[in-house]
């Protein structure tokens, strides 16, 4: 069996990601129409369903854009870190553009008012990736360094 992935695969693996981010745009959308119905008075449930169900067509919409400009970028074979910052930072800038633009085209009539709200948007959000995973590797490599020092005195 082959170790690489099928067309399939990576399919799947995207829509998992796009999914993930879906649905944390969701639960944050449920918060805010929630909150908003408590403090102005408002009925409750269509609040928040209201609210989660907005957040969750402009996420699908953004995360979608950017999924398809990430995968349209060109990939260099040595992809240095700075490379890959760079390249997650366009994808997501430009996943806003587009899909801020076709928000804004559907709701506003305007793509330009669109496009200008959720391109920072996503640049915040591709800088709360990055965060994530600097965190998440620096993580795993205190646990690993933390392994291998409890297996050297062990065997002493």
């Amino acid at each position: 069996m082959s170790s690489e992935k099928s067309t399939m695969e990576y399919f799947w693996d995207e829509v998992d990601r796009l999914s993930n981010r879906v649905m944390i745009a969701a639960c944050g959308g449920l918060l805010i129409g929630s909150s908003a119905a408590v403090l102005k008075g408002l009925p409750f449930r269509q609040s928040a369903f209201s609210s989660t169900v907005s957040t969750s067509i402009a996420a699908t919409t953004c995360f979608t854009s950017e999924r398809c400009v990430n995968m349209l970028l060109p990939r260099s074979d040595s992809v240095s870190a700075l490379n890959e910052d760079r390249r997650h930072y366009i994808s997501h800038g430009l996943g806003g553009l587009a899909g801020g633009a076709l928000i804004g085209m559907i709701y506003k009539s305007s793509p330009l008012s669109g496009g200008l709200l959720f391109t920072p948007i996503m640049f915040a959000v591709a800088f709360a990736e990055n965060q994530v995973d600097e965190y998440r590797e620096e993580r795993i490599r205190n646990l690993l360094d933390e392994i291998d020092n409890n297996n050297s005195s062990g065997s002493k």
